[in-house]
């Protein structure tokens, strides 16, 4: 599922668009509202809250303010008509590698004025697209982002979380015992004692140890670098030129 990206404190329009069984866009039957929750469950926006939408368009959206994005994090919307239901992802992060103006300057053929010049949606979503494949390849956000992970207790002070250059330590809860549905969360003493290292390593600098046990303990973390390097967006927005131009080229793939 694409993930839409909404920058840290700034107003957003989510958007939903609906589609008929081939996957063609289509308007949905009766009024769409939408519900959405952060990942912990939170309630973000109150389900049966109503939708923007245009009659004969198959485009609905939502309004989230500053406030709503103010912190990192990973937001579900669920939206429905009463008898189908539609799940959209937006995460909130703390910059993107590049801006839309950015990617113009960087070379005439994304200039506004170009020859078949692309439009700023087109940017945007060739944007998103370079941005996963730089953090696939990297092993590491160059942007501060955040991840709720579920990790196997290791019986250790060390555990891996699995995200390189961790931030901040934002919870911990564990599993109080196999087959248990009851969490104790770590207190911001135990969380405080926590030591980060940029490989992702998570230690315990308290005494204690991660209870050893099978995905026993959920962990909220924010990652990333503050901003990318000059250079990693250079290689990055020459990317870019080439996937929003691959089709106009005569050069064989």
């Amino acid at each position: 599922m694409a993930v839409q990206r909404i920058l840290q404190g700034a107003a957003a329009t989510l958007t939903l668009t609906t589609t008929d069984a081939d996957g063609t866009a289509a308007e949905a039957s009766g009024t769409v509202t939408v519900g959405v929750t952060a990942a912990d469950g939170v309630t973000v926006v109150s389900a049966g809250t109503a939708t923007t939408h245009t009659g004969g368009s198959s485009t609905y959206t939502a309004a989230l303010t500053a406030a709503q994005t103010s912190t990192l994090e990973l937001l579900t919307a669920t939206w429905t008509n009463g008898t189908s239901t539609w799940t959209t992802l937006h995460e909130i992060v703390g910059g993107f590698l590049f801006s839309v103006a950015d990617a113009r300057a960087a070379d005439d053929a994304m200039g506004t004025f170009a020859a078949n010049a692309f439009t700023d949606a087109q940017i945007l979503a060739a944007r998103a697209v370079i941005e996963r494949r730089v953090e696939d390849i990297c092993d590491r956000a160059f942007v501060p982002r955040y991840a709720r992970l579920i990790l196997d207790g290791t019986g250790t002070r060390d555990i891996v979380l699995g995200v390189t250059e961790p931030r901040t330590l934002r919870s911990v809860r564990v599993l109080a015992s196999a087959g248990s549905s009851t969490y104790s969360a770590f207190t911001a003493t135990e969380l405080a004692s926590v030591a980060l290292y940029p490989d992702g390593t998570a230690r315990r600098t308290d005494g204690g140890v991660w209870v050893e046990d099978r995905a026993n303990i959920v962990v909220e973390v924010e990652h990333g670098l503050d901003a990318p390097p000059a250079a990693l967006v250079d290689a990055a927005l020459l990317h870019l030129r080439h996937h929003l131009t691959r089709s106009r080229t005569a050069l064989l793939d």
